[in-house]
This record gives C-alpha cells, structure tokens and sequence, in this order.
C-alpha cells in the first residue's frame, strides 16, 4: 500500500492532475486528520510530505 501512495504522489508530480488520484490522496489526508493516525497500510503523513519534498529537489 505503501508503494502505491509513492506512485500516486509522484504521478501527481510528473503528469497533469488526475482529479481521481488526487481526491483519493485528499481523502486519506482528511481521514489521518480525523484520526490523528494514518490509515491502515499506509505512511505517516510526515513522511509523505518529506517524500513529496525530496522528489521537488530533484
């Protein structure tokens, strides 16, 4: 699951936006901040963002 959220952030880097994947990527956000945890399989919401970060550096 952790691999398919990497490949959704960077598809959403390198390709137009695809409305789909960005509101599911909005959807797991929202649900980590009602929660206060990520869901299921997925990374902490840190380190997504640090992911999201080294991508644009590169």
């Amino acid at each position: 699951m952790a691999n398919k959220q990497r490949q959704t952030a960077q598809k959403l880097t390198d390709d137009k936006v695809d409305r789909q994947a960005l509101g599911e990527m909005l959807i797991q956000i929202g649900t980590y901040l009602e929660t206060g945890a990520p869901p299921t399989g997925l990374l902490p919401l840190s380190d997504i963002l640090k992911d999201l970060g080294e991508t644009e550096q590169d």
